[in-house]
């Protein structure tokens, strides 16, 4: 178990300028690791376990722009993924270390290794994202929920991974103020 090497190939990394060093992570399911495993000199703390990866910045002044910053993904029993991925300051300012759609990629390898078939993606958007903004705007000019959908990051990034847009809400499940989309693996 662990990373894909191949995936930790992908994911960007320049010696001495940016990026995780996974290599450098312990790679033993379970464990936290906490240290400088960026090339930026950023503080950060990485668990992985067979159903999720989690990355954090914890950097303090005078690095504490992106603290808070964080890559996080998770896989059920039923195969659903879902992921928290907050890598920029008002989708300006983005964190020299974290790289989303490649941790989307390297999460999925990560979860198929593990046995975990991917069936579902799940994605909530909350008014301050740009994911929400994109899909809010989309659905005002007059397009569906799925065309909406497809304008988002999250939409185009499921659209790569080959799953297909199927609708808002989810059985069973309300978040107030937010938007809760759903993807199937196609």
């Amino acid at each position: 178990m662990g990373i894909n090497r191949r995936e930790l190939e992908r994911y960007p990394y320049l010696l001495g300028k940016k990026g995780i060093c996974f290599a450098k992570i312990d790679e033993t399911i379970g464990i936290k690791t906490v240290g400088s495993f960026t090339e930026s000199g950023r503080h950060i703390e990485a668990r992985l376990q067979p159903y999720g990866i989690q990355i954090c910045d914890y950097s303090t002044l005078p690095l504490a722009l992106f603290r808070g910053s964080e890559l996080a993904s998770s896989v059920s029993d039923l195969g659903v993924v879902s992921f928290s991925l907050f890598t920029s300051l008002c989708g300006i300012f983005h964190h020299p270390d974290m790289y989303a759609s490649y941790f989307v990629n390297m999460s999925l390898s990560f979860f198929e290794s593990n046995g975990y078939e991917t069936k579902e993606w799940q994605d909530v958007w909350y008014p301050y994202s740009v994911n929400y903004a994109r899909y809010i705007r989309a659905r005002r000019k007059g397009l569906s929920e799925i065309e909406s959908a497809e304008q988002t990051w999250s939409g185009r990034m499921a659209r790569l991974n080959k799953f297909k847009p199927v609708g808002e809400g989810y059985p069973g499940y309300k978040q107030e103020d937010a938007v809760i989309f759903r993807f199937k693996r196609y």
